[in-house]
């Protein structure tokens, strides 16, 4: 079901013609649908696309007539850890010496899917079948091969095979053991120390033989599963309550924050910080609902009105959504998105009428991130950020990696609020099916965060000599984690800080577990070395288990990040309890509620 929100065709906003076509690398049959552009698969279409891809558990690399399979080691420094890629197997075909003028110089991308991808080498004549999590890499060889070679960067120390030739072991000097299975007989022609080639023997009748390799012996998995998520609520205000004791504070600081709204005094064209602008005066609309305070909120809906309407009537000068048709996309970040996702939400909950009128440009705009359609019709490819196998998000895509070319995610935090936001739009609109969806993939971020990022004491998930330095990764990508975080922040404060930002009633799940909070507050140096911004998230940590000293802190900032607000800060201080009362919700990995699960069915293509 694609969530578009609308039974017939969905709202796409004007046009641009994107100057990057895509890749060569694509077989020309699947342009015609939406195209990912933050697969697992993207070193294989980037660049000149010999990039290594880690296709879990190996790291696999193509050239123009081959492919190399690495079991990959990992070197460990303080500040990172990094797959190292050997090529511990080559597989080739005799075809590329003979045919090579008459076949294309590169591989191509037949087919593909969350889980795997085809990757066809026409120069050789080969066929690999690539499926994330499986210890088997299948590549077929066509009639027209009569030869195919195995090579290593090691020596192969060695090599038997079964009487019906059908299965070979083969051993390297560096430890390792191979087993190779043919689905008809193969024989061994020459044998060196680094090569081994072999021949088909086969009669007419055959049509080509499909080998497995395999680094260990695993059971045979099935081809599909379900996975049992449950929900974190997805609420508008805070779970636990704001004491009323604290209302009158509360009431004093959004009467300064609100007055300070003015949609003309935003000079930023960034999407970025603009969507943040907007998502602050969102927050400041809910905060006074939940207190009671409702006479500033028709100042928050007009500026609201004023900041939102421009993006979506595509009338706003500087920069705008538009619509990519060669990729099947939206000019628009997915961290950028999601607070306008959230403004949205806000803004349908408060004017009805106005959600109604946007809700389609609202869906399309959600849809560019959150489709489950899938087929030609679709104008959006499906899930573009969100990882089935790793079961969190990628932030960075074919065009805006930092650090080098693959994909990363370093804000986890926005990460969880592009969804959140989504359930939120979900509940304005009275959408169970994305309020489900989008909170489904919010708490699978949370808990992605949680092993992937944080970084816990006696967990022993990261060697010691990166975790005895991090309680946060900076960023993970598919085959490392650094410290470091995006535009090369390095104090801890900042670390903090993008994976906190922004503050809001969900961020209580995604730091549930007070322990690790309390070493993450630590961590932070004492001494003053960023601006009020950062610490503004800090300080919110820390409000968790000594809420009093928190307190006092965020009362002394003068400045906030440019998505949050004193209000917000005093909001979520004051809506802080004793997390020695609150039971297993601030103890466990996820806090269950009571909506229904969903569940998540996957199958191999």
């Amino acid at each position: 079901m694609a969530l578009t929100g609308e039974k017939d065709e969905p709202f796409l906003f004007p046009s641009m013609d994107y100057q990057v076509d895509p890749p060569k690398f694509f077989s020309s049959d699947l342009l015609s649908s939406p195209l990912p552009t933050h697969s697992f698969f993207q070193n294989f279409v980037e660049a000149d696309g010999n990039n290594p891809v880690y296709i879990h558990p190996y790291l696999i690399k193509s050239s123009a007539s081959s492919v190399s399979l690495c079991y990959p080691s990992r070197r460990v420094h303080s500040g990172s850890i990094y797959q190292v890629f050997k090529a511990d197997l080559t597989i080739s075909s005799s075809t590329q010496q003979t045919q090579r003028g008459s076949h294309s110089h590169h591989h191509v991308i037949s087919s593909f899917s969350d889980l795997s991808v085809t990757l066809d080498i026409p120069s050789s004549d080969l066929t690999f079948f690539l499926v994330r999590g499986c210890p088997y890499v299948t590549f077929s060889v066509s009639d027209q091969t009569p030869l195919f070679s195995i090579t290593t960067v090691h020596k192969f120390s060695f090599f038997t095979s079964n009487s019906s030739l059908t299965k070979y072991a083969l051993k390297l000097d560096n430890g390792q053991a191979w087993l190779l299975y043919a689905s008809l007989p193969i024989k061994v022609g020459n044998s060196y120390e680094t090569m081994i080639s072999f021949s088909k023997k086969y009669t007419s009748h055959d049509h080509g033989v499909s080998l497995v390799v395999r680094i260990a012996l695993l059971p045979n998995s099935r081809d599909s599963w379900l996975l049992k998520a449950d929900h974190v609520p997805v609420t508008w205000y805070s779970t636990g309550g704001v004491k009323e004791e604290s209302f009158d504070e509360i009431k004093s600081a959004l009467s300064k924050d609100v007055a300070g709204l003015c949609s003309s005094e935003i000079t930023t064209t960034s999407a970025y910080y603009y969507g943040k602008f907007i998502a602050r005066a969102a927050r400041l609309a809910l905060i006074a609902e939940e207190i009671g305070f409702l006479e500033v909120v028709p100042s928050v809906k007009k500026f609201l009105h004023e900041t939102i309407q421009p993006w979506l009537d595509g009338t706003f000068d500087g920069n705008g959504f538009l619509y990519d048709a060669k990729w099947g996309r939206i000019s628009i970040e997915a961290y950028s998105a999601g607070y306008f996702l959230y403004g949205i939400a806000v803004l349908a909950k408060i004017d009805p009428a106005w959600g109604m009128k946007y809700k389609p440009k609202a869906y399309s705009l959600m849809a560019n991130f959150m489709n489950l359609a899938r087929g030609s019709n679709s104008k959006y490819t499906s899930l573009r950020c969100f990882d089935l196998y790793k079961l969190h998000s990628w932030a960075s895509g074919l065009w805006n990696n930092l650090y080098e070319p693959e994909m990363q995610q370093d804000s986890t935090s926005e990460a969880v609020n592009i969804y959140y936001s989504a359930a939120l739009m979900g509940l304005a609109y009275g959408d169970i099916h994305l309020a489900s969806i989008g909170s489904t993939l919010a708490s699978l971020e949370i808990h992605a965060a949680k092993m992937w990022w944080h970084v816990k004491e006696g967990d022993n998930l990261y060697e010691e000599d990166f975790a005895q330095g991090n309680k946060l990764v900076g960023y993970v990508s598919e085959k490392n984690r650094l410290c470091k975080m995006r535009y090369c922040y390095s104090e801890t404060e900042c670390k903090i800080g993008l994976h906190v930002l922004p503050l809001l009633p969900i961020t209580e799940f995604l730091f549930s577990n007070v322990d690790f909070v309390k070493d993450l507050v630590k961590w932070s140096p004492s001494g003053y070395r960023v601006g009020d911004g950062w610490m503004g998230f800090v300080y919110a940590l820390e409000g968790i288990y000594n809420n009093q000293v928190a307190l006092e802190k965020i009362r002394s900032l003068k400045r906030f990040d440019a998505g949050n607000t004193l209000s917000n800060l005093l909001w979520w201080i004051h809506s802080r309890h004793d997390y020695r009362k609150m039971g297993s919700c601030h103890e466990k990995q996820y806090c269950f509620c009571h909506c229904c699960p969903n569940i998540l069915r996957f199958r191999l293509l």
